[in-house]
């Protein structure tokens, strides 16, 4: 590290002071950083230790250093480095990789570049790993990047025969299982572009990739494309032949492409009967590779057996019923979801609820949702029992309570709904479950707004005389609808003049949060209350005004205190 940072407390709780301090280059660092590298490729050297030290040596940053110093520190460690570390007369990938990533720092920050640092293209794995790769430039688009790239692979591949095909997927299969994770991306899309330029050779190009599949398939290719690329060329049964005819990483995924990819004129009884075996035996499985819903309206047509075993086995299991509708927030996808169950609300449904249990994001719009309740209004108390206990507050659930409320069944629907969620003797927190029921929609109609409000009055009359009941309404209008509690807690004091259950009802959430001072916040309380006693007339709410009148007071005391503490804190703070 070349800079480290702290921070310290400042004269009060809120204020901090952020200390940053930066080791600028001299001989003595110079020194103490050699004899930490040369340790270092002493542990290098033990099993143990080695992919850690690879780690630590190709992670080079000069946080905080101008240019000077940063480039006295490269060439200061590289030296040390190549020195002491690096192999000179058997150079490893490992060895080239470290010495490549030097080269790539020491381009950014205008440092010299001499012969050492081109040493990494002496290891041919090295250099078959930076041919597949791409580099990215500073001053250079990405499609930039990706024409240099696809350039230099033509020129590399252009001569090759199938012998040094295999040994390419032999260095893959190194890469694959040496590199991180990070870079497998670009690799695979490095020979992506190999097989596209071999698509010029169509008969050679399915010599190839026999060896490849023989190879053990390493990386994530297109798949599409090559799988595409053999049907339009072989046909459909040499393209089944040769995915199937050895063993290799993805295998299932690679031989559902088929299914995928093929031509609707190419299907015939034998290809929808060699899905049916392929899909039978892949779902049964620990990885099963499920069809997307177009595939399964493809193949459902033909046969329907075939459809209804896939649906079953698909609402056995949370996860198959989530991967299943990941895609049902696309106006398309949703359409042919509904084409695929347009005799079988009830299987959609039930699949819908199980996705439910394993998936964060589904249905962002409560698009199908509304779909399905139309035609099965029980999904309904599926739905609200779910969210009672895994609401994730992401908004996705408001999308659906808001859409209920248009529908002909609203008023049962949210009955159900308040019961379960909000009217609940352990839900002592109630906001975020009032505000599902009764938010304000972005794009709110006048009858949505009067539904909502005369259900709240209406509930509150039908619940006069139970105080617990009407308190947790009043506090639904007191987070939710503001602007109007003042009238609705009128309404209620018409029903009930009790005094003690008058104390009993919250007239402010329970909760609050500000930015800057809390003043304004209790001035908005104390002058709500003097409307409140000023609407609050006659002999039978006497005791009532005292009471608000004693809460007033107490609010005005609270205020003094409060203006003197931030004077305080914004005196200290100065």
């Amino acid at each position: 590290k070349t800079e480290f940072a702290y921070t310290e407390e400042g004269r009060n709780r809120r204020a901090f002071n952020l200390v940053r301090v930066t080791i600028c280059f001299n001989e003595e660092i110079a020194l103490l950083r050699s004899k930490i590298w040369k340790s270092l490729g002493v542990l290098r050297t033990k099993k143990d230790y080695k992919d850690i030290v690879n780690d630590i040596l190709s992670e080079i940053h000069f946080n905080g250093l101008d240019e000077k110093d940063s480039i006295a520190y490269l060439q200061s460690d590289f030296d040390t480095i190549f020195a002491e570390i690096i192999k000179k007369d058997g150079i490893d990938f490992f060895d080239a990789r470290i010495i490549d990533r030097y080269r790539e720092v020491a381009g950014q920050i205008n440092s010299p570049i001499d012969e050492r640092y081109l040493v990494s293209e002496n290891n041919h794995d090295f250099r078959l790993y930076r041919i597949l790769s791409r580099e990215h430039l500073l001053g250079r688009t990405i499609k930039e990047d990706e024409e240099i790239r696809k350039t230099n692979i033509s020129a590399e591949f252009d001569s090759y025969s199938l012998q040094d095909y295999m040994n390419l997927f032999k260095t893959c299969n190194f890469l694959q299982d040496t590199i991180g994770e990070r870079n497998l991306w670009s690799l695979s899309r490095g020979l992506d572009i190999v097989f596209e330029l071999l698509e010029v050779k169509p008969y050679f190009y399915v010599d190839v990739i026999e060896e490849y599949f023989k190879s053990n398939a390493p990386f994530r290719l297109n798949g599409y494309r090559q799988v595409g690329f053999l049907l339009s060329n072989i046909g459909y049964y040499k393209t089944y032949n040769i995915l199937n005819g050895a063993e290799y990483r993805e295998k299932d995924t690679w031989l559902s492409l088929i299914w995928e990819c093929i031509n609707d004129h190419d299907i015939t009884d034998a290809v929808v009967s060699d899905y049916s075996t392929f899909s039978e035996k892949n779902l049964v499985g620990n990885n099963p590779i499920l069809p997307s819903v177009t595939l399964l309206l493809r193949y459902g047509e033909r046969d329907n057996e075939l459809k209804n075993r896939i649906l079953n086995r698909i609402v056995e299991k949370a996860n198959l019923s989530a991967t299943f509708l990941r895609y049902a927030y696309r106006e398309d996808d949703i359409k042919n979801i509904l084409d695929l169950f347009k005799n079988d609300y009830d299987t959609l449904s039930q699949i819908y609820t199980k996705a439910l249990e394993n998936i964060d994001h589904l249905d962002y719009g409560g698009k199908l949702f509304i779909k399905i309740f139309e035609q099965r209004p029980s999904i309904w108390k599926d739905y609200v029992d779910w969210v009672k206990n895994h609401s994730r507050r992401d908004g996705y659930e408001q999308k659906i309570f808001d859409q209920i409320w248009d529908t002909e069944k609203w008023q049962e629907c949210i009955n159900y709904a308040y019961a379960v969620i909000v009217d609940d003797d352990m839900a002592f927190f109630i906001e975020h479950p009032a505000r599902l029921l009764f938010g304000r929609a972005e794009q709110e109609s006048d009858v949505v707004k009067n539904r909502k409000q005369q259900w709240l009055l209406d509930s509150i009359h039908e619940n006069y005389a139970d105080v617990d009941k009407c308190s947790r309404l009043i506090d639904v209008v007191v987070n939710v609808m503001p602007h109007w509690k003042l009238d609705y807690i009128l309404e209620y004091l018409k029903d009930n003049k009790n005094v003690e259950d008058f104390r009993k009802i919250h007239l402010f959430p329970m909760s609050a949060s500000w930015s800057g001072s809390e003043v304004p916040l209790i001035l908005d309380k104390i002058e709500f209350l003097q409307n409140l006693k000023e609407n609050m007339k006659g002999v039978a709410y006497i005791e009532h005004r005292e009471y608000v009148d004693e809460y007033r007071r107490s609010l005005e005391e609270y205020k003094r205190k409060v203006e003197l503490r931030e004077y305080l804190e914004e005196a200290d703070y100065a």
